[in-house]
């Protein structure tokens, strides 16, 4: 073997291996954008799943109040109260939805009884961009949810839903 074909050899080489490491940079690229998507597709499903069912349950508030309840904070997020029944116990608990942190992205929080943790609130979303609840205007029956997720590098991922409170 001559140095021009070994030369040659090793130029066909470090392409061949160039390209191998292009290929692989790309797929761990798919495979974490995947792994995000998928991740916030959860949440989004998992946060709609939680507001709907606790969202039908909701019943009025006593001494004339109403539920559910919306209110902002200081962040511009909404905060969202249910007061839902226990049937264990016969009494009602209420139950809120909000986000914390000072800027996106948010958490999710979910202050229930039976889900807190020594008295700490479960988190059932990460990487909330953007939560807002509105009443219906003809009815405090029902009320519509925005909620979107957003990661660095992928697609935002958004619920928006509709929630009719049967109870009243």
């Amino acid at each position: 073997m001559t140095l021009v074909e070994l030369m040659l050899a090793l130029g066909i080489l470090g392409i061949m291996s160039t390209a191998v490491m292009y290929l692989l940079f790309g797929a761990c690229n798919l495979n974490r954008f995947s792994q995000n998507e998928t991740a916030m597709v959860w949440d989004a499903d998992f946060a709609f799943h939680r507001i709907y069912a606790n969202g039908l349950a909701a019943v009025p508030a006593g001494s004339g109040g109403m539920t559910p309840t919306v209110t902002t904070d200081a962040n511009g997020q909404s905060r969202l109260t249910f007061i839902v029944p226990d049937i264990a116990n016969n009494t009602t608990r209420t139950v809120i939805y909000y986000c914390t942190g000072t800027s996106a992205p948010f958490k999710l929080v979910e202050s229930d009884p039976r889900y807190n943790v020594a008295g700490t609130p479960s988190t059932i979303a990460n990487n909330v961009s953007s939560f807002a609840v509105t009443l219906d205007s003809s009815t405090t029956m029902k009320i519509w949810v925005d909620l979107q997720f957003s990661a660095t590098s992928t697609w935002p991922v958004r619920r928006h839903f509709c929630v009719n409170c049967r109870n009243f």
